[in-house]
């Protein structure tokens, strides 16, 4: 329990202080806003050849070719190398279908402590192990686990996209053990999930609407589904659903200021006392409820 706590403590801090950067960098002088309406975001649709994009927390995007988008995630370079692309099948307005895949090798976040991985909090440091050979193999801790990610995007809409979005990923364990489910804040669990669990699916929905030229506003409803680990993980509920509401306000002409809600509702093994009919205290299951808040400032040129 500690260690969730201390891991959310951490998420929290860190997520505090980017926003402060982000409205900061936000209030800064930039160019005409009303220059261009500002664009949707997250839709099946490829930007046009030369564009790049990037953010605090959203992955630097490129596009070297008409129809072909690159991206990675600078902020886990070295905690979880990744790369990802996304070719558009159709491009045909107003339909748009994209085949997406990615690669990611969390190594460095289960070698390092927070906060550059979580090694000693969500899993084990070995130091038992180490400083008594004796005990054998009793560490489960993991070993560098290569995850190959596929999916399927499809959008209706150029200006108002509704989007849907299929994607599943599993864990290739290049050496060392699986280990045990983290148990911890649900969109970090899942993160790990092909780690930990063997596999991730996910279905999602995200509608994309403009309200002014310098403000959009969006929803998204998520599904996941995630194996059942390394020691089957009895009587645990497999399944996390998710939701999201957020806005972008543009900022300059190339900048703008994501800001939203995320809710998550997901069995992290939460157990509260309840009193029966008898009088009698017993302890029973319930699924944890995570709501944290999203900030992001984005760059596009």
């Amino acid at each position: 329990m500690s260690a969730a706590h201390d891991i959310s403590r951490h998420i929290k801090t860190y997520i505090l202080t980017c926003a402060g950067v982000c409205i900061l960098t936000s209030l800064a002088p930039g160019g005409d806003a009303s220059a261009e309406p500002l664009a949707p975001r997250g839709h099946a649709a490829v930007a046009p050849e030369g564009t790049w994009g990037v953010g605090v927390f959203n992955p630097l995007t490129w596009v070297p070719l008409e129809g072909l988008e690159v991206q990675t995630h600078p902020l886990l370079t070295f905690a979880a190398p990744n790369v990802a692309a996304r070719y558009a099948l159709l491009r045909g307005a107003p339909v748009a279908l994209t085949v997406e895949g990615g690669l990611a090798l969390p190594w460095a976040a289960f070698a390092f402590a927070p906060p550059l991985g979580v090694q000693g909090y969500l899993t084990p440091s070995c130091k038992v192990e180490a400083a008594e050979p004796a005990r054998g193999d009793s560490c489960h801790a993991p070993g560098p686990t290569l995850i190959p990610r596929l999916g399927i995007a499809a959008s209706w809409g150029e200006e108002h996209p509704l989007t849907l979005r299929l994607d599943g990923a599993v864990g290739w364990a290049l050496s060392g053990a699986r280990p045990l489910p983290l148990d911890t804040l649900a969109p970090l669990d899942l993160a790990f999930a092909p780690v930990a669990h063997a596999w991730r699916a996910h279905l999602g929905v995200r509608y994309d609407r403009g309200v002014l030229p310098w403000l959009r506003i969006a929803a998204e409803a998520d599904l996941y589904r995630v194996g059942e680990g390394v020691q089957g993980d009895t009587g645990r509920d497999r399944w996390t659903w998710a939701a999201w509401i957020g806005a972008d306000l543009q900022t300059s002409q190339r900048t703008r200021l994501a800001l939203g809600l995320a809710y998550w509702n997901s069995d992290q093994r939460r157990v509260v006392e309840e009193q029966d009919s008898d009088g009698f205290t017993r302890l029973v299951h319930v699924r944890s409820h995570d709501l944290l808040p999203t900030v992001d400032m984005l760059w596009t040129w």
